[in-house]
């Protein structure tokens, strides 16, 4: 009851739980990659980071959690698929931009859907998450885009 006093509903409730989530995991995501040397360093710590917050047991828990609602609540299950995309892209943009990548957005959602999209997913529904050398992502991604 206490909780119903400060939302309105359920939905509430969930979109401040995860709104909550998304931003303390991005800022600490920020925190970590400041002392990079160059920006492909940078990109490959923020990568590194991306990964592992999002295979850890609270992301995996909070993704089970909005699987579960978005029958009841698809537009928040979307949102915040497109949300934690959107952040991702604003948070690799300019290092980027500093490799030589002229489509930086479409690098940065190859390097979400490598990153974090496929490890979650292969979690979610009981596979081994596999090695990350976000290290070969990365290059493999910056030597692919660079020009384009």
């Amino acid at each position: 009851r206490p909780l119903y006093a400060s939302f309105p509903d359920k939905r509430a409730v969930v979109e401040g739980v995860l709104q909550q989530f998304i931003a303390r995991r991005f800022f600490l995501i920020e925190r970590v990659s400041r002392d990079a040397v160059s920006d492909e360093a940078l990109l490959t710590r923020m990568v590194g980071a991306l990964h592992a917050m999002a295979t850890d047991e609270d992301a995996l828990a909070m993704y089970r959690l909005l699987v579960a609602q978005a029958t009841n609540l698809p537009a928040l299950a979307s949102a915040a698929n497109r949300n934690g995309l959107m952040q991702g892209q604003a948070m690799l943009r300019q290092p980027l931009r500093n490799c030589g990548v002229r489509d930086p957005d479409m690098a940065a959602r190859l390097l979400y859907d490598l990153a974090v999209l496929a490890p979650m997913h292969r979690l979610l529904v009981g596979m081994e998450d596999m090695p990350m050398d976000t290290v070969a992502i990365v290059h493999m991604v910056l030597q692919g885009m660079k020009g384009m």
